[in-house]
């Protein structure tokens, strides 16, 4: 079985070569696709387009990108928990050891849901 990891498009480059390298999982960056765009290069006298300003930040439209809806629910789910939802660690190793207990503490709350559900009655 082969991990698949979704990430931010802040993850683009070192983050992500490693990931592949040393952990043998694939990585696909979740971004918008104007997520890079900080200006335009136009000739003297030309002015933007409506479709060139609406790129800009502060203009942009909502706009529907596959697979974000993963990566946003995962932060979402980490703020329920009070510990995370400030920065009261002084290592990244403490904040790391907490979001694992929470994804193991969602993960065995949906195995007890589960079992109720498909108990059999004796």
């Amino acid at each position: 079985m082969k991990l698949h990891v979704f990430a931010d498009g802040g993850d683009r480059g070192k983050w992500e070569g490693w990931v592949k390298t040393n952990l043998g999982y694939s990585v696909e960056i979740v971004q918008r696709p104007d997520a890079n765009t900080r200006g335009y290069w136009l000739p003297a006298g030309q002015e933007l387009i409506e479709a060139q300003i609406k790129t800009f930040r502060g203009h942009r439209e909502f706009v529907v990108v596959k697979k974000r809806w993963i990566v946003e629910r995962c932060f979402a789910w980490l703020s329920f928990d009070r510990r995370l939802n400030r920065e009261y660690d002084l290592l990244p190793e403490t904040t790391e050891a907490f979001i694992q207990l929470s994804f193991i503490r969602r993960l065995l709350h949906t195995l007890a849901a589960f079992a109720d559900q498909n108990a059999v009655a004796a």
